[in-house]
C-alpha cells in the first residue's frame, strides 16, 4: 500500500500493527499484543478494527486469526508523497526499477516512475482493483514486459510461495553468485540502497532514543551515503550496552549493508553473520546470513542456510 506522507496517526498505527505481526511467533501472540491495555493504544486497537473489517469485506467472509495475521505479516507499507517528483523515496524506487528492469529496459526510470505515479494516481481516484491482466490498460508494453522478464527469473516471487526447499547444490549447471535485484556479489559496485533490506525498529524497543539513531543513519543508507553512514554507526554503537537485542542485530546488519555496498565483502560477512546470530526472528536477518555465505563464496553454506530461512520466512523477498 502506497500512502501519503501526511496520512497521519491511523497509518503510524497500521504500520506498528504490521511490525507487531512480523514480530510475532503466531497469530496468539500477535493479537495479544495488539489488544493488551498497557501494550498497546487505542489507536492500533483501531486500526486492527478497521484492517480486520476491511479484510472480511475483501474476502467475502470472516477471515481466521491466523489468516489475518499471515496477511498483515506479508503486508508491505510505502510513504510517498505523488507530488514530489525528486524526494529520496521516488529516487529510491526508481534505483530499483532500473537494477530490476536493466538499463536496456530501463534507460529513462524517471518515465516509467512517471507512469506508475499516474496510474496510482488513476486507481486511487476510481477505487480500482489492479490485476496483472489489467496493468496492459495502464502500462507501456515494454515496461510490462520487463516485469514479466523479471518475474519469469523467480528473483522476487510474486504469489504464494511453496513453504518446502527449493534450492540444491547438485545441479550440474553452475550457480552464478547474485546479490540483491541480480547484481553480482563479487562487483565492487555499489548496491542500490532500496534494495538492501534493513529491518525497521521494534515498536516494543524501551530505547526510543538509540532506535531513533538509527532509523537517522537507516536514511542515509537510503540515500547511498555509505562513507557518512559508518562513521555515523560507529558513534552510535560506541557504547552498545543500552542496545536490545534487535538494536544490536539491527546495527551490525546496517554495517555489513556499507561495507558490502563499499566493496569490503569478508566485513560485510562477518557483519551480516552477527546480525543473524544475534536475532534470528527476523526474515532480513536471515537474508543478511544467507549473502554473507555468497559474499564468501561458499554457495552450498548459502544454499543451506536459504533453504533453512525459506522454511521460516517462505514468502520474504529479502530470503528468495
Amino acid at each position: 500500500m502506497v500512502h501519503e506522507t501526511t496520512s497521519g496517526e491511523s497509518i503510524t498505527a497500521l504500520k506498528q500493527l504490521i511490525d507487531f505481526a512480523r514480530g510475532s511467533s503466531n497469530e496468539g501472540n500477535f493479537l495479544r499484543k495488539a489488544l493488551a491495555e498497557r501494550f498497546s493504544s487505542g489507536a492500533k486497537r483501531a486500526a486492527l478494527q478497521l484492517a480486520r473489517g476491511t479484510l472480511d469485506c475483501a474476502a467475502g467472509r470472516t477471515v481466521t486469526d491466523l489468516e489475518f495475521w499471515q496477511f498483515l505479516s506479508h503486508w508491505g507499507v510505502l510513504q510517498h508523497s505523488l507530488q514530489a517528483r525528486n524526494c529520496p523515496e521516488a529516487a529510491q524506487q526508481q534505483a530499483l526499477i532500473q537494477a530490476v528492469l536493466g538499463k536496456a529496459v530501463a534507460s529513462d526510470p524517471t518515465g516509467i516512475w512517471d507512469q506508475l505515479v499516474s496510474a496510482c494516481g488513476q486507481f486511487n481516484m476510481n477505487a480500482d482493483t489492479v490485476s496483472l491482466s489489467t496493468l496492459k490498460d495502464h502500462l507501456s508494453a515494454k515496461v510490462l514486459q520487463g516485469f514479466a522478464t523479471h518475474r519469469a527469473a523467480d528473483r522476487l516471487p510474486t504469489g504464494p510461495v511453496p513453504a518446502s526447499p527449493l534450492l540444491t547444490s547438485d545441479s550440474s549447471a553452475p550457480i552464478p553468485a547474485r546479490g540483491v535485484a541480480g547484481l553480482p556479489l563479487t562487483s565492487t559496485a555499489q548496491a542500490p540502497a532500496a534494495a538492501i533490506g534493513l529491518p525497521a525498529a521494534l515498536p516494543a524497543s524501551i530505547n526510543r532514543f538509540v532506535s531513533g539513531q538509527l532509523d537517522g543513519i537507516n536514511e542515509r543508507i537510503k540515500a547511498g551515503q555509505f562513507h557518512d553512514a559508518l562513521k555515523d554507526l560507529q558513534a552510535a554503537g560506541a557504547d552498545q550496552s543500552v542496545f536490545d537485542e534487535h538494536q544490536r542485530a539491527r546495527w551490525y546488519l546496517m554495517r555489513g549493508a556499507c561495507h558490502w555496498a563499499t566493496g569490503h565483502t569478508d566485513e560485510a560477512a562477518a557483519d551480516y553473520f552477527r546480525a543473524a546470530d544475534l536475532y534470528p526472528d527476523d526474515d532480513k536477518m536471515a537474508a543478511g546470513r544467507v549473502r554473507g555465505h555468497a559474499l564468501m563464496k561458499d554457495l552450498p553454506a548459502a544454499l543451506r542456510a536459504a533453504n533453512s530461512a525459506l522454511q521460516r520466512f517462505p514468502d520474504s523477498m529479502y530470503v528468495w
